[in-house]
């Protein structure tokens, strides 16, 4: 649900700016867990298109549009998580980079 994606991706990016300008690392936490969500649509999307290519080859062009699509709300997603990152360093001083989903930063 590309609609969807689009809407969580932009509450990433504002949520991770309004973190940042109240220096909460607790919303900058909360950033980094919705990163999961966008990166679970992004595959479920392209998984979505590629079956939809399999069944109907007529709709290739329509189906790499939206796989490009997603792919790119996702890095929005991901540039809204290294912001959260980096606020959590500045304001706890902990390193949260490529270990938030196993062990939180307190």
């Amino acid at each position: 649900d590309i609609p969807l994606m689009a809407a969580t991706a932009g509450t990433m990016i504002r949520q991770a700016l309004e973190s940042f300008i109240l220096a909460d690392a607790g919303m900058a936490e909360r950033v980094l867990t919705m990163d999961d969500t966008v990166d679970r649509m992004n595959r479920e999307i392209a998984d979505a298109m590629i079956a939809l290519i399999k069944r109907s080859p007529e709709l290739t062009e329509q189906a790499l549009d939206a796989i490009i699509v997603a792919r790119n709300l996702e890095r929005v997603g991901d540039h809204a998580t290294n912001i959260a990152e980096d606020v959590i360093f500045w304001v706890r001083g902990a390193d949260v980079r490529h270990q938030f989903g196993s062990t939180q930063a307190k």
